[in-house]
């Protein structure tokens, strides 16, 4: 179904932004599926006790355990959303299949990105259209309104 496949496709985005976080911050290759089951089958989402670990599995992960903790583990209740497809708030799951999140939701609506001006939306999506757009304009004035020279 449409739900179930959305679901997935958050699911998956949660891995690949998990492994991407950790081989980021730790400047090393990190298994996102290994990332995963960690966090979601061994820990069963326990920030804490994930948190716990990684800091005596590998110091290298220190940096990146530690920005997932800023703002009352806002970093883990994202990514925890993803996984599961949900706002990670058990209740509304529970009550209804709403609780659903778009990624664009949860990325506008997430305390993990409120302080980043990277991550607002006119300035690292809208811009650069607008800024790709204009030089199409200008390519077309100055070619007479013909493009592809």
């Amino acid at each position: 179904s449409t739900l179930t496949n959305m679901k997935q496709d958050l699911r998956d985005l949660g891995i690949a932004l998990f492994e991407l976080h950790f081989s980021f911050m730790t400047q090393k290759q990190v298994d996102g599926n290994t990332l995963r089951k960690l966090y979601e089958d061994v820990f069963q989402l326990d920030s804490i006790a994930f948190a716990e670990y990684g800091y005596d599995f590998d110091p290298a992960w220190t940096p990146a355990i530690s920005l997932l903790e800023e703002n009352n583990y806002a970093g883990f209740h994202f990514f925890k959303a993803l996984l599961s497809g949900t706002s990670g708030d058990q209740n509304s799951v529970e009550k209804s299949s709403l609780s659903l999140l778009t990624a664009r939701g949860l990325l506008s609506s997430s305390p993990f990105f409120a302080d980043l001006p990277l991550l607002d939306h006119d300035a690292w999506v809208l811009e650069p259209v607008r800024a790709g757009l204009e030089q199409e304009a200008d390519k077309r004035r100055r070619n007479g309104g013909v493009t592809g020279l």
